[in-house]
């Protein structure tokens, strides 16, 4: 609520009081009788606020509240909540970020055990591609299955067995709910309901695949690679964007832009921005952070639509302080 506002309302209460009042004394519940003139004022004059001064609780028709303290306190009831709930909506988008980073960090603490297990190569990141309306059958060969989409009756959407019995699926104990923001509402048609989609979050494109699109770019397949820039600065998972999530990899950059060393600052899979405006990470080491995007282009509402397909790229600047960070963070350029 704004200043103007605050001070508007003490005007509108006054104002709504000498009505009331008035109201009360035709009404007989007032005894003009007994009305007394504040301190410093003439008989029958009115107190520094206006209003006529009266005995409590004389005339009283009862002993219930009169209009005007009705009135009173419904104005600071409202003035209460104008100022109480924008602090009660941030409290709980940050306590559902909490629970996020929650989520995304015991994936990379699982991708870490699975390591541990495959002779320090890491989980395999590949998409799967098969038409949307076709139940997969074969064994996965990645740390999911699955192309989230918008459209309906998409068995990706909804199937918990291409999460829970892809590669990561027992590291976390078969949990499919750490795979999904609880800030992200996004619901899509299926078989007559509208059921919320499984997955928010995606894996780093230069992880788990050899990324020969990006040939002076590191991609990362086992422990030994972890050099540079080292696993406290690597990201491993994110949330992306309900419009641009699809397959379990994330590539930030359009194919074989960031050769000349900066990209052209166009985001080919757009980072989300649930948390008061930041996207909550996970990184090699098994630490979570949330990152604000200090662009609002960033910020981009949910159209529900494809965006790799059907929607504008989000631009920012390429060497502005968002697309900096997915450059240190998603890989290493080495030549």
């Amino acid at each position: 609520m704004d200043e103007k506002a605050l001070v508007f309302l003490p005007r509108a209460v006054e104002a709504a009081c000498h009505e009331a009042l008035n109201q009360d004394i035709s009404n007989g519940y007032v005894n003009t009788a007994f009305m007394k003139p504040a301190s410093g004022t003439q008989s029958g004059g009115t107190s520094p606020g206006g209003l006529p001064s009266v005995s409590r609780g004389a005339g009283r028709a009862g002993t219930g509240f009169t209009l005007i303290e009705l009135l009173v306190v419904i104005a600071i009831i409202a003035i209460l909540a104008a100022l109480l709930l924008p602090t009660l909506a941030r409290a709980k988008t940050t306590a559902l970020g909490a629970q996020c980073k929650s989520n995304i960090r015991q994936l990379a603490i699982s991708w870490e055990s699975y390591a541990d297990d495959n002779k320090n190569k890491f989980v395999l990141n590949t998409d799967n591609p098969v038409p949307l309306d076709v139940p997969r059958i074969s064994p996965s060969l990645s740390w999911l299955d699955g192309a989230e989409a918008w459209e309906p009756n998409t068995y990706d959407n909804t199937n918990l067995n291409f999460i829970s019995d892809a590669l990561l699926g027992p590291y976390v104990g078969r949990n499919f709910k750490v795979y999904h923001c609880p800030s992200d509402q996004s619901a899509t048609p299926f078989s007559g309901q509208l059921l919320d989609r499984l997955r928010s979050i995606s894996m780093n494109g230069f992880i788990g695949i050899n990324a020969d699109w990006e040939a002076d770019w590191v991609s990362y397949l086992k422990l030994s690679d972890l050099v540079y820039p080292g696993p406290s600065r690597l990201l491993v998972f994110l949330d992306e964007h309900p419009d641009s999530i699809n397959d379990g990899w994330f590539m930030f950059a359009n194919e074989g832009v960031l050769d000349n060393g900066t990209g052209d600052g166009a985001w080919f899979n757009l980072p989300a921005s649930y948390h008061n405006g930041a996207c909550n990470l996970s990184f090699a080491d098994g630490h979570s952070e949330s990152h604000p995007w200090a662009d609002k282009a960033m910020l981009k509402p949910v159209l529900k639509s494809d965006y790799v397909f059907d929607q504008p790229q989000v631009r920012t600047s390429p060497t502005g302080p968002d697309y900096q960070y997915m450059l240190q963070h998603a890989s290493y350029k080495f030549k």
